[in-house]
């Protein structure tokens, strides 16, 4: 999934930026739209029965990489016709594997070292869930647990990823709540 996304994500803009800036010719349009689709059809292939992806369409859905294409074909379909039944699926498959706590925290075979090296680890991964999720139009009371483990664990935290990631959650939720304008300003000041 990973080569496949690299190549799909980035016609993903290339035809929003032509469809809204009207700059290119209609061959060019039609050009980069032959190539998102390509990108489309090599995507579905990573889809496991239930819903989530893997890398490569044969193992054990990922619940972060999952998360990742969930907000692919959730962008892929604001500039191009997708199956809205492959993000329902996705949203689904990762409500089904979340912890009692409202959390994420099963990272998977691949990239736990290093996430786990990053901070903490269950924050990470819910607060990129949550955001993909919110984004893709998921927005249930069920995830309101989710966002609470959130606004409480971020205060510790002070890894500008998973700060970043948090902001995103938290925007997606409710971008007026303090909690998002608090969890900004640790970013910000972190960065200069």
């Amino acid at each position: 999934m990973e080569q496949t996304s690299s190549s799909a994500y980035p016609n993903i803009l290339v035809v929003d930026y032509v469809k809204k800036a009207r700059v290119a010719s209609p061959e060019l349009l039609m050009k980069a739209e032959n190539f998102l689709n390509v990108g489309y059809q090599k995507l579905l292939t990573f889809e496991r029965p239930g819903g989530g992806f893997d890398w490569w369409g044969s193992g054990e859905p990922l619940v972060w990489l999952s998360a990742y294409g969930l907000q692919e074909f959730n962008d892929m379909s604001k500039v191009y016709p997708i199956d809205r039944g492959v993000i329902d699926r996705t949203q689904k498959w990762l409500m089904s594997k979340r912890d009692k706590d409202g959390t994420w925290s099963n990272i998977g075979m691949t990239h736990s070292e290093t996430i786990a090296r990053m901070g903490d680890p269950k924050l990470l991964l819910t607060s990129y869930v949550v955001w993909s999720l919110l984004d893709s139009g998921l927005k249930t009371p069920e995830l309101k647990q989710s966002v609470e483990y959130i606004r409480t664990h971020v205060k510790d935290e002070e890894n500008a990823y998973i700060l970043a990631l948090a902001a995103n959650a938290l925007a997606s939720w409710d971008a007026k709540d303090d909690s998002t304008h608090e969890v900004l300003t640790k970013v910000l000041k972190l960065s200069l």
